[in-house]
């Protein structure tokens, strides 16, 4: 399939001093075009296969041993191609033996607890170009022949107008014109939304004042909607100009924004960056594919807005545009769109990217991820390869396999949105303080009656 299948094998040591059980955790970025294939871990000296499963159900029997102490090891996603790696327990200098398989395309780079593992080899990589009915795949290599463009970036303002911000208003328009005063080339097709439960935009016209007076403030500051609907806007129009996002607001900290944006990063391949429009006048950057709320350090930058990109066309003469770096972008065809069961192979590459298109399509439209939802799973488990709807995940022995499948069997035949959320509880049975002290009743009652026989 001219694709590579690389084991990365690990011993982990706990060198924390910690005599306590202790948990290995970290994040392992994964390229475009690279997924998990296979996962192992030793338990005692037993050799234990990773199982793929519906991805809530393995979070939640992974919660329930590691309450217990017992021996899980798990692998998931977390935003984006950020993937969650765990396993517990460790005793002080106990070393953990496990493995993990990548299914990738070209040579690639990881970064695993700063440990830089390089996985393939330019001589033996076979490169194709890549491109069906709804997706294309763009390897590094292609990149390099690829023309950059600067595309028109317009500032598109996010204007808090949640409960009580309309004493505020008069002081957010100053800010907004100053700006705008200051950055003549930047205003030009400028936009401006209204955000609170709803996101109401406009153009930034000569009527924009008129309309922000008139505003109904209420509900909460929806800023994590706001910022999809401008991204998604933004990547349907695939023209030569995007947004700078402004939010202006000062209280940036009580914005509903749970989440980065890392599952869109496609949709801003200029740069990672949205601002906060303060009172001095001054832009604060953000970062939308890390933790949105947090303030990023000042950096000195000889110019703004001014990054590049590189101009593909499709085969439908279509145009996308892809950051400008020296790593494989994908790309869909289609917003939406169907696989059909007859794509998917087990361990297969293309397999994988026709699953990454059907993730990346409902991530664009998730109005659909209820009904395309039970086939994600369907096709990850045929193919063996993780995606965003399961994990990889080792248990110690039958009885929590029963449990795992118990629990998913569950899970997959509930509805999606009433589902368990992610942030796993413990199961619905009696506590351990619970038991403890029914357990010393048991014994005090047993005590007593003794007594009572002996007198």
């Amino acid at each position: 399939q001219n694709a590579w299948k690389s084991w990365v094998e690990l011993e982990i040591t706990n060198k924390s001093g910690n005599n306590w059980f202790s948990e290995y955790a970290t994040t392992i970025n994964l390229p475009e075009g690279c997924w998990i294939s296979d996962y192992y871990l030793y338990v005692g000296d037993i050799k234990e296969s990773g199982i793929l499963a519906e991805k809530k159900s393995a979070m939640w029997i992974f919660s329930q041993i590691r309450n217990e102490n017992r021996d899980p090891g798990i692998l998931y996603y977390l935003t984006g191609n950020k993937v969650a790696f765990r396993v517990f327990p460790f005793a002080k200098d106990e070393v953990r033996k496990t493995g993990i398989e990548f299914l990738h395309k070209e040579p690639i780079k990881l970064n695993i607890d700063n440990n830089i593992v390089e996985l393939g080899n330019k001589e033996e990589t076979i490169n194709e170009n890549i491109e069906t009915e709804n997706i294309a795949y763009v390897s590094a290599q292609q990149k390099q022949k690829l023309n950059s463009v600067k595309r028109k970036p317009y500032f598109h303002f996010l204007v808090d107008a949640s409960k009580d911000q309309n004493s505020n208003s008069t002081d957010y328009i100053k800010r907004i014109e100053q700006i705008i005063e200051a950055n003549q080339l930047l205003s030009e097709n400028a936009k401006i939304s209204f955000v609170n439960s709803y996101v109401n935009t406009a153009t930034l016209d000569n009527g924009w004042k008129e309309k922000y007076k008139n505003q109904s403030f209420e509900g909460g500051f929806y800023l994590d909607r706001a910022i999809r609907t401008t991204l998604f806007s933004a990547y349907q129009d695939k023209s030569k100009t995007y947004p700078v996002i402004i939010v202006v607001t000062d209280s940036i900290q009580n914005a509903v924004l749970d989440k980065d944006f890392a599952d869109l990063k496609f949709t801003f391949p200029e740069n990672n960056l949205f601002f906060n429009l303060e009172k001095n006048g001054n832009l604060r950057e953000h970062s939308l594919m890390e933790n949105p709320m947090k303030e990023l350090s000042e950096i000195l930058r000889e110019c703004m807005f001014c990054e590049t990109v590189l101009e593909y066309k499709l085969s439908d003469n279509s145009v996308a545009y892809l950051p400008n770096n020296n790593e494989p972008s994908i790309i869909l065809k289609k917003d939406i769109f169907e696989v059909s069961k007859s794509q998917i192979i087990e361990k297969n590459w293309q397999s994988a990217l026709a699953m990454q298109g059907q993730w990346t399509s409902q991530i664009l439209h998730p109005e659909t991820s209820d009904k395309e939802w039970l086939n994600m799973v369907k096709y990850s488990f045929i193919s063996k390869v993780m995606s965003p709807v399961t994990s990889y995940l080792v248990v110690e022995n039958e009885a929590q396999k029963a449990m795992l499948k118990k629990k998913q069997e569950q899970t997959l035949s509930g509805n999606k949105s009433l589902d368990l959320g992610e942030d796993t509880q413990r199961m619905s049975e009696p506590s351990l303080i619970l038991l403890t002290i029914l357990f010393g009743l048991a014994i005090w009652y047993r005590e007593k009656r003794k007594r009572q026989l002996i007198k």
